[in-house]
């Protein structure tokens, strides 16, 4: 019975009326490294939402053998999803480019941005050679021509000025952080600190990130090649691979935490997964 003072709001002995129902859930990129291996609800709204939020393209007529060389282009879009990409904590974000070479033996002739394996590092040639370098798993050598948009989170960050000294302002207004003098990659951030983009080696191209009213981002990709030794067709494979957490960076974080702190990070590093975003091939004759 409704007592004097209730109302039927308050009161929970009475059913709901029948009525469609949706879901109200808010599907991230984040997932609980300590159970997402036993329980994963939302793995497939995860995926499909990595999947629409980039395009992606082998420049099929970027395609060029000159002499000893093999150049090819590839293309990254915003999809148009109101935010840059990648968005949120930017510098824990690793979005980038694997693309391999191959010919039709199976051959691999060159490879950017391919790894063995969920808990892999990027061979990036920044992280390699800044103080995070001793968590970096997996890498003997740099990798020039990667592209990777993971931010950088450096402890140290000063304006970009013009040479009258004013600041460089981005299309928003904002101004522009880059490094300041000896400033170093940190998994904690610091009140003087925030995230740079990376450069690129290869071309030093700036690695920002890609607002929605932006251009396709196009990639040149110079690759040695000896047509005489390549057997068939040569395939170029392109993937926009996404993982939510830098395995190097989690290495980190976990270094200096307590012994007596739970959960431990270290044990849940083989928990990362990676998601393909969006794939391409091109096929062609040398």
């Amino acid at each position: 019975p409704v007592l004097p003072g209730d109302t039927i709001a308050d009161n929970g002995d009475y059913a709901s009326p029948p009525r469609s129902s949706r879901s109200h859930s808010f599907v991230g990129v984040d997932y609980p490294l300590d159970t997402v291996v036993d329980a994963d609800p939302q793995l497939a709204d995860r995926t499909i939402l990595l999947q629409s939020a980039a395009l992606f393209d082998v420049v099929e007529q970027s395609v060029q053998i000159d002499g000893d060389t093999l150049t090819f282009a590839v293309t990254v879009d915003n999809n148009q999803l109101g935010h840059k990409l990648p968005t949120g904590f930017a510098f824990a974000r690793q979005m980038w480019v694997a693309v391999r070479v191959v010919d039709g033996a199976g051959n691999v002739l060159f490879q950017s941005g391919i790894i063995d394996s969920n808990v892999t590092d990027l061979c990036d040639t920044e992280t390699m050679a800044d103080a995070m370098a001793q968590f970096v798993v997996g890498c003997d050598t740099a990798d020039p021509q990667l592209v990777n948009f993971q931010q950088k989170l450096i402890d140290d960050v000063e304006p970009l000025r013009e040479q009258d000294g004013t600041f460089t302002l981005d299309p928003y207004g904002n101004t522009i952080g880059i490094a300041a003098d000896d400033a170093f990659e940190t998994p904690l951030q610091h009140l003087t600190g925030g995230a740079v983009a990376r450069v690129r080696p290869s071309d030093n191209q700036l690695l920002a990130r890609i607002s929605p009213d932006d251009d396709a981002r196009t990639f040149l990709y110079n690759v040695p090649f000896d047509p005489g030794a390549a057997v068939g067709d040569i395939t170029i494979e392109g993937q926009l691979l996404f993982r939510n957490l830098p395995p190097y960076f989690l290495r980190a974080l976990a270094a200096g935490q307590p012994a007596d702190e739970l959960p431990q990070i270290a044990p849940l590093i083989d928990n990362l997964q990676i998601t393909e975003m969006n794939a391409d091939s091109v096929t062609f004759s040398p």
